[in-house]
């Protein structure tokens, strides 16, 4: 099998039908849907059962107890038996040659690189993304702080995958995947490409919906992003973007009465005062 492409879904059972039928039009077809069930309480594994009585590849579906995207993310690595290995959430579609692409992508990385990315397009099918002009290297970090792009969907060599996995802090059911792929990309580079490979379109419900609310119910995970990112980041301004974002959240732990895992980074007292005013701005929105 050359490549898994793994779908995490949360009762999202109406939007299954749609990615799988993006699926079924692939010309290149060496590749088996995984997908892991995270504790959905409406009729996912039924819906999953009758599109793999005709699905023209693999499908295997894995229910497991609801833990989050991260939690479903480290079953999939563990699961996942392929070449490749991708992210195929469940409202975003591929593009009709998608598969195509990816293997194009595949053909030009080098072989110590993590993988290769693609780039989104929308709904009618315009690129999302279109200041790649010609393939180059670089890691999460750079992607987002110097190149200003999005880098998705990223396509990992499953063998270097496999060497991590998403941290789990007992009770919290969200952890940004950037904190896995800064740390996998520091050594091993992606390949960005300017082939489409996904259909991109935010719909309510999904972890883009509420990012705040979500950050605040799951404060280690959300200090351990930070933390992490304060330690890598190249540039003093998202340096100091995440120590205030650290602070921020460290302050929504505390009023919460959350008991920590996380350290303190020391110097968290120094950028107080902005975080309390953007803690009152959240504080606000809720209401």
């Amino acid at each position: 099998m050359k490549y898994t492409l793994f779908t995490p879904t949360y009762n999202r059972a109406h939007l299954l039908p749609a990615l799988y039928e993006s699926m079924e039009v692939q010309a290149f077809k060496d590749f088996e849907w995984l997908v892991i069930d995270d504790g959905s309480k409406d009729n996912t594994e039924e819906v999953v059962n009758e599109l793999k009585l005709k699905a023209s590849f693999p499908v295997r579906y894995i229910k497991q107890p609801n833990g989050g995207k991260h939690s479903a993310f480290n079953r999939a690595i563990e699961e996942a038996i392929s070449e490749w290995f991708v992210c195929i959430d469940s409202d975003d579609p591929l593009t009709s040659d998608a598969m195509t692409n990816m293997e194009k992508a595949s053909q030009l990385v080098n072989d110590d690189a993590a993988g290769f990315v693609g780039i989104c397009v929308s709904p009618d099918g315009k690129p999302l993304e279109t200041r790649i002009k010609e393939p180059f290297y670089s890691d999460t970090i750079d992607i987002r702080d110097v190149h200003h792009l999005w880098g998705e969907p990223e396509v990992y060599r499953l063998s270097i995958l496999k060497k991590f996995r998403f941290p789990i802090f007992k009770g919290e059911r969200f952890i940004t995947e950037a904190i896995l792929f800064d740390q996998l990309t520091l050594t091993n580079k992606l390949l960005y490409t300017n082939l489409p490979m996904q259909v991109k379109e935010y719909l309510p419900g999904g972890l883009t919906d509420n990012q705040t609310k979500i950050r605040i119910e799951s404060p280690n995970g959300t200090l351990a992003y930070y933390k992490l990112r304060y330690r890598l980041s190249r540039k003093f301004i998202y340096r100091l973007k995440a120590l205030i974002n650290y602070s921020r959240f460290l302050i929504h732990a505390k009023c919460n009465n959350r008991t920590l895992v996380e350290p303190v980074l020391k110097l968290s007292y120094l950028v107080a005062p902005v975080a309390l005013l953007m803690y009152w701005n959240d504080l606000r929105n809720k209401k």
